[in-house]
């Protein structure tokens, strides 16, 4: 059985890939494909505050990115710890 993952319980530092273009008032583009990273969640309806390669905040709807899959990889445990 698969186990559900909310995008509610991301968290900061997490890495989102684009899954379509955005722009903004200011005229700058986000491509499809690219990676932000995440600074902070925002609720009611939940959207992510996030940060591009040049350091600029943005704020993403959940169904504009997904999660970058090494991020959830790197979630699991560790092997052979003791």
């Amino acid at each position: 059985m698969a186990t559900y993952f909310s995008m509610n319980n991301v968290t900061p530092g997490t890495k989102l890939r684009l899954i379509r273009e955005k722009r903004s008032s200011w005229g700058w583009v986000l491509s499809e494909g690219e990676i932000v990273e995440i600074l902070e969640l925002q609720y009611q309806p939940t959207r992510f505050k996030v940060k591009d390669s040049q350091s600029r905040t943005w704020i993403l709807d959940t169904h504009d990115a997904e999660i970058v899959d090494e991020e959830i990889t790197s979630e699991s445990p560790a092997s052979g710890s003791a």
